[in-house]
């Protein structure tokens, strides 16, 4: 099987969303960062658990959700777990896991 690469125009193109799309993610990041105090990962986090039952998922498939790899995930939380917008706690079904809640004050 042959690779077709992109031709030209289809090059510039991929290039010019890959531009765009890290440009939107900074300006977005730089503008929750100004008016929250946040990145917009972590406002990603708030954002996802608020839409769940009982504003609480399990870590493995918050990190899923969120295309992010699950230290990163933890690190996230444990940032947000210090402001007292998320608290953690043990998996019910499953020992080895944890669940991520939004907090009150986190809504």
């Amino acid at each position: 099987m042959t690779t077709r690469w992109l031709s030209p125009d289809e090059q510039r193109a991929w290039r010019a969303y890959i531009a765009a799309s890290l440009l939107l993610e900074d300006t977005i990041d730089r503008q929750l960062q100004q008016e929250a105090g946040m990145p917009h990962l972590y406002y990603s986090i708030l954002a996802n658990l608020s839409e769940t039952p009982e504003r609480r998922l399990r870590m493995t498939e918050l990190a899923e959700g969120l295309k992010i790899t699950r230290p990163r995930l933890t690190y996230a939380v444990a940032r947000l777990e210090k402001d007292g917008l998320v608290r953690r706690e043990s998996c019910p079904w499953d020992k080895r896991g944890s669940v991520a809640v939004l907090t009150d004050e986190g809504m």
